[in-house]
């Protein structure tokens, strides 16, 4: 991805805390995810120490960019920002505590909110925090957090919300805005203060606060504070709050912020009761798994959505209270199962009295049961489908991007394929269950322990999301690769080691490109060449539907000049040199962009100071044909390299579903398709336009436009991929 250029402006102040526990992780992953050049990181010590720990003094002598400021007493957060700012010498200040672990895309993204001058302060979405920055999650580790924060950027790309209040554990902001403001109050000792103490000081200057969804970072739990020192934690929250008082003459707090705090406490306490606490669950469930006929007596008892999730939303004790009478029934008085289960059940009770938390297993296990009815009603109403077909999760269903997964989705269930599409866990997208989206085909929300039960389902997965696979009964696996693995998240050479052990190990290969085909084709029975393709029908019939251009577009519309028009990602990989070139070639055409800047490459390439340039942002996929309508010739200014000679636009078969002219580089993918009009350079590509123009009512390339659309649908691609289904079934023909 590309990155900004005044990255090389940007000081990084990281606070070591006590025990340094989560320090080593948080230096490499920062190191790895951000180019060394483009910034200074300064790593200041609240500590006194004999001497500096052994991974500290490798790190600084690798890293020329890193210094350490120690500490000759001990002193707080709040002084050891401040301290580590005034010695910073970038334009921009990136405050972080030394348990945040970032994810991928972390500075440049960051800071490119920052180029709203009303903006005093941005901080990333989190697993942890106590403001509102908090987001769920549901990954197990860090190879698994860098999957889920790439999904969870792509999804909310360039997306941001005001926010009150930070607790500076992650925050960026201009060093002007910081001067101007003042340092922290070093009076206060705990973030949540002197967060919110500088974010009032800050919207007294006028500025406001942001919240980056396109950015995540992991806060390790269980570093800062612990059970033995909890009652010190808590005297130090009680003379923070108040100064504060003091200081602003107001009570402070959100509501029920003791409530919060003691939700602080349990997540730093869990760490260490967690383990217990769930054998503990194990043991009761094996004791329930004994007989089938607890599965019927739950149904009984929470027989309706409602009443399950009413009983929930009771104390932990009703639900204890329930799983008593459920312990009763499966062994009675005096029996020695009760014996032996009492101790367990009351073991629960105590562990449900100190960690309101644990209550999310109880429901989740019984949601599950639920959520397994659920399941076999579908089963039932589909008792013979062509396949089951699962795909693991991979984005939202409702995402801004339309992709290969949703459209093979629909084209696997219009061919009389059962179809479970998995969102990512944790998504508050759809309630979790299964949704019916249309025949055949269910959006599975947080439902993916349940379909684990199925019975040889056909698993589609890539690169990152490969280990779901091996919790199935007799799975069949199909592999998709479909773009060069150094646009993953993660070790490069673990994805390459990942990638060709699943090469080698999945039932079906499918590569989207004849570049990636070539890379993997040692086995002609399992690997396919399964390029893009389009629902061509929804495009024209959504175009014809559309009467006038949307309201966007109707003032250029209007004007009757042509309309050069490009939708999908705007990022790295597009030629912006050429386009801004071409452009002013041809200063009477408009060159009309659509997608979300994925990188904010677009911004910096300042394509759009030129006035026939002009970009929409992203637009819902069911909009987009209302748009192509319009356009008098569709475009793909696509660089020349790896990456985009390995990549099959799937915008390419829409616009030749639209019926428009086509004009792209050079690219191989591209070069494959007759109607396609391919460019050397900006020169050549703005001839190509005007070819273009003169094709767009000509019969017989109106004719090849819609004969190459037919031959690359979404369901030419599903009944390809179905036929090599077939060799699980038996052994290829001849």
């Amino acid at each position: 991805m590309t990155e900004r250029n005044n990255l090389s402006l940007s000081s990084i102040v990281i606070t070591l805390g006590t025990s340094l526990a989560g320090s080593q992780q948080c230096l490499e992953k920062l190191y790895a995810h951000t180019r060394q050049e483009s910034f200074e990181l300064l790593l200041v010590d609240t500590q006194p120490r004999d001497s500096d720990p052994h991974h500290l003094q490798d790190f600084t002598a690798k890293h020329q960019n890193c210094r350490l400021i120690r500490s000759k007493e001990q002193s707080s957060f709040s002084a050891a920002k401040n301290q580590g700012a005034a010695l910073a010498q970038g334009e921009y200040l990136i405050f972080l505590d030394d348990d945040t672990i970032v994810g991928p895309h972390f500075l440049p993204n960051l800071l490119r909110h920052l180029d709203d001058a009303d903006l005093g302060m941005i901080a990333p979405v989190t697993n942890e925090s106590s403001d509102k920055t908090r987001i769920a999650t549901s990954y197990q580790g860090i190879e698994e957090m860098e999957s889920f924060a790439l999904q969870y950027e792509q999804e909310h790309a360039g997306q941001t919300f005001e926010i009150d209040t930070l607790d500076f554990s992650c925050v960026a902001m201009r060093r002007s805005v910081f001067e101007e403001t003042g340092p922290l109050d070093e009076r206060f000792r705990l973030g949540i203060f002197y967060g919110e103490d500088y974010a009032r000081r800050l919207q007294q200057l006028g500025y406001h606060i942001g919240c980056a969804e396109d950015v995540f970072v992991h806060h390790l739990s269980g570093k800062a504070l612990s059970a033995s020192i909890f009652s010190d934690y808590w005297e130090t929250f009680e003379e923070d709050r108040r100064k504060f008082e003091q200081k602003w003459g107001t009570e402070w707090g959100p509501p029920s912020y003791r409530e919060a705090l003691f939700g602080l406490q349990r997540a730093q306490m869990m760490k260490a009761q967690s383990e217990l606490a769930f054998q503990v669950i194990e043991r009761d469930q094996r004791i329930w798994e004994l007989e089938k006929q607890v599965a019927d007596l739950s149904a009984e008892l929470f027989d309706t959505k409602n009443k399950l999730f009413g009983l929930y939303a009771s104390t932990a004790w009703k639900i204890m209270q329930v799983l008593w009478r459920v312990r009763l029934w499966l062994a009675p008085h005096n029996s020695a199962r009760e014996r032996a289960g009492r101790s367990v059940m009351e073991g629960v009770a105590k562990l449900f009295a100190t960690f309101r938390s644990m209550g999310d297993a109880i429901r989740t296990f019984f949601r599950n049961i639920k959520i397994s009815k659920d399941l076999d009603r579908i089963l039932a109403e589909n008792p013979s489908p062509r396949e089951i077909v699962i795909f693991l999760p991979t984005m939202e269903w409702n995402a801004t991007l339309f992709q290969r997964p949703h459209q093979l989705a629909m084209a696997f269930a219009k061919q009389g394929c059962l179809v479970f599409f998995c969102t990512q866990p944790g998504s508050h997208a759809y309630p979790p269950g299964f949704h019916l989206i249309e025949e055949r085909l269910y959006i599975a929300q947080d439902a993916l322990k349940v379909l684990e039960r199925v019975q040889s389902p056909v698993l589609f997965g890539l690169v990152y999301n490969h280990r779901y696979v091996e919790n199935f009964i007799h799975p069949y696996f199909v592999y998709e690769y479909i773009d060069e693995l150094d646009v993953f998240p993660g070790d490069l050479n673990k994805l390459k080691a990942t990638h060709a052990a699943l090469v080698q190990s999945a039932d079906l290969v499918l590569a989207s490109a004849d570049k990636l085909y070539q890379d993997v084709e040692t086995d002609s029975r399992r690997v396919i060449l399964s390029p893009n393709g389009v629902d061509a029908d929804f495009i024209r019939q959504t175009m014809q539907a559309v009467s006038a251009p949307p309201d966007a577009i109707a003032e250029i519309v209007r004007a009757q000049r042509p309309i050069i028009g490009y939708y999908g990602a705007l990022a790295e990989w597009m030629d912006y040199s050429l386009l801004k070139r071409v452009a002013r070639i041809r200063p009477h055409y408009r060159f009309l962009l659509i997608g979300p800047d994925y990188d904010g490459s677009i911004k910096q390439s300042r394509a759009l100071e030129l006035p026939n340039i002009l970009w929409l942002g992203p637009k819902p996929y069911a909009q987009i044909p209302a748009y192509l309508k319009y356009f008098n010739v569709a475009t793909i200014p696509f660089l020349l390299n790896d990456l985009t000679h390995a990549v099959s636009p799937l915008k390419l078969f829409e616009y030749m579903a639209g019926g428009k002219p086509i004009v792209t580089t050079a690219m191989h993918e591209c070069k494959k398709y007759p109607p396609v009009l391919i460019a050397e350079d900006a020169a050549d590509f703005a001839e190509k336009i005007d070819a273009a123009l003169a094709l767009q009512n000509d019969p017989a390339y109106q004719r090849s436009l819609a004969e190459w659309a037919e031959k690359n649908t979404w369901m030419v691609r599903a009944s390809q991929i179905l036929d090599a289904l077939k060799t699980r079934h038996g052994d290829l023909p001849g």
